[in-house]
């Protein structure tokens, strides 16, 4: 299944009517959320359930446990000739899964309370989804019954996660949180009609934006590859139909995201050959078989933070002067008392400048999409298998839990003038503004997707084990780096640049992907430093620096 969005051309009235629209899915979700929060409340209130919890953890845990020491012993039976000490392994393996036992049966018991527990307070899908069905009447004429069981379904979504996984509570949405109203399924609420190229919802009927083009493209035939790729997608099963809203200076803008069934209409042609990445918080370092990449990711992102953060000041001065009952002496917001409200004042122009911040962020992520998508399809062009570097980007986002001390010692002049030896304490920061500039993972999962719709492969390989930024396939030793150590010197005494060789040495995994093929790196990096050398030469020339990722 693929996605296309298409413009719709919407008059006055049909804005309003969509604005409407928005306005009772916002309503009907926090209905489902004030709803959500009270049963979630009366639930872990309960001292039965509390008890079962508590319980049901202790035995899984139990169970878990007991595993490893089982598996442990039956590895030791199979591998043990004397018949005398299986014989003694098996009487030791007889208790514990006599232990197992008695644990998994507390476990099935807990769990069972826990349900029974969940059913009388009515937390679980079914429950919300009749609850759902109460405010059909209500939003008659406005909403279905399919949109409303969507909302159902997304509050039910936030609940599951705080009782059965790390969710810590459901929050009520503004109106501007929403984006998409949708349907689940072409023939009621929402529906796609491909014959007039228009959308028809609740007597509405609103026509896409460029629907005489596309009409002429499909009699007459068109050179435009957009308009082509539309024809083509249109020619698919339509499943389900949304209407999905983006802000612009001059207010929202609708369009019609059409769930289509089967792949999407392919584009480009692929390559052939092994091709490694090496994927970083602000770069990719990519070696194929005859083109090597060293790229900055969203380079033109800057330009959008300046934009934003000039905004950001405008508006921060603005609030303050509308707001000086919220704010104390130094500055500070003034903390309010149990029970109190704060209220904030707003105006116009505090208004339009909200807006314009909003626009620029779209505009980020909408260009931060288009730079990854372009950066993939070039890969594309010269590989059809992808080796990646395992990379947890979520976590180094995440600031560092513990606090400690470099293991170098800084001189520091004290306030009386004499200077001092001590180990400063370590930053705790991370990566978190380089990832959501950069959205690093994004192009995993562009480049993924991409491949899964040509048929490609794209497999990521073992960090630990492969060790890339370690391995030097000259010596076949591993040496630790600095992060600071953008540029690598091997064995035979040759330079190269860290992340360019990383990706070399993931192009020629071995078969299980856990280690460098050193053979195939001792025949293959000839060649590689040829467009090692070739490419850090035309980036110099062309002035193109990174000095903190590229060491240049």
């Amino acid at each position: 299944m693929h996605t296309l969005k298409l413009l719709l051309k919407t008059t006055k009235e049909d804005d309003i009517f969509i604005e409407s629209v928005y306005r009772a899915v916002v309503d009907v979700h926090n209905i489902l959320v004030s709803e959500g929060k009270k049963r979630l409340r009366m639930l872990f209130r309960d001292k039965r359930y509390q008890y079962a919890k508590t319980h049901y953890g202790e035995a899984a845990a139990e169970v878990q446990k007991l595993d490893k020491k089982i598996a442990a012993l039956e590895a030791k039976i199979g591998g043990c000739q004397d018949d005398l000490s299986k014989k003694d392994l098996r009487k030791k393996l007889k208790p514990l899964k006599a232990d197992r036992k008695q644990a998994e049966d507390a476990r099935k018991r807990f769990s069972a309370e826990l349900e029974e527990s969940r059913n009388e307070y009515g937390t679980f899908e079914n429950s919300m989804e009749t609850f759902a069905t109460r405010l059909n009447q209500k939003y008659k004429g406005i909403l279905n019954s399919q949109q409303i069981q969507i909302e159902a379904d997304r509050v039910w979504s936030g609940m599951s996660k705080v009782i059965f996984g790390d969710g810590k509570d459901i929050h009520y949405k503004k109106y501007r949180d929403f984006r998409t109203v949708c349907g689940k399924q072409n023939t009621t609420g929402i529906r796609f009609l491909k014959d007039v190229l228009s959308v028809s919802w609740l007597g509405h009927t609103i026509p896409i934006a460029y629907r005489k083009k596309l009409d002429d493209a499909a009699v007459n035939g068109t050179k435009n590859r957009d308009l082509a790729y539309k024809l083509a997608s249109l020619s698919g099963e339509i499943k389900y139909c949304e209407i999905l809203r983006e802000e612009f200076k001059d207010g929202y803008h609708y369009y019609a995201n059409l769930y289509i069934d089967g792949e999407a209409p392919k584009k480009l042609t692929p390559g052939k050959g092994r091709c490694g990445l090496d994927p970083g918080v602000s770069t990719l370092a990519v070696t194929a078989e005859k083109k090597i990449f060293l790229e900055e990711l969203a380079p033109d992102y800057k330009k959008y933070d300046k934009a934003i953060f000039k905004l950001q000041r405008q508006a921060n001065t603005l609030r303050r002067e509308l707001n000086p009952q919220n704010y104390a002496e130094d500055g500070t917001v003034i903390r309010m008392k149990p029970g109190q409200k704060r209220i904030w004042h707003t105006s116009p122009l505090y208004e339009k400048i909200m807006q314009e911040i909003r626009v620029l962020y779209r505009k980020k992520s909408a260009y931060i999409r288009q730079s990854h998508s372009g950066l993939c399809n070039k890969l594309l062009a010269y590989s059809d298998v992808f080796l990646i570097e395992g990379m947890d980007f979520a976590a180094l986002a995440k600031k560092a839990k513990e606090t400690s001390r470099s293991q170098k010692k800084s001189v520091v002049t004290m306030a009386d003038g004499t200077k001092k030896e001590i180990h400063k304490f370590k930053r705790k920061k991370r990566f978190g503004k380089s990832v959501n500039n950069r959205a690093p993972a994004m192009i995993i999962q562009i480049l993924k997707r991409k491949c899964v719709q040509y048929g490609l492969v794209a497999q990521t390989t073992d960090t630990r084990t492969m060790k890339a930024s370690q391995y030097d396939h000259t010596s076949g030793e591993c040496t630790k780096h600095t992060l600071n150590d953008r540029e690598v010197v091997l064995s035979d005494g040759t330079h190269v640049q860290r992340d360019l060789y990383s990706s070399f040495l993931h192009q020629h995994a071995d078969a299980e992907l856990k280690h460098p093929d050193r053979e195939a790196c001792i025949r293959d990096f000839p060649a590689f430093m040829k467009m090692h050398d070739q490419l850090i030469a035309e980036m110099k020339a062309s002035g193109i620096s990174m000095k903190q990722c590229f060491g240049f």
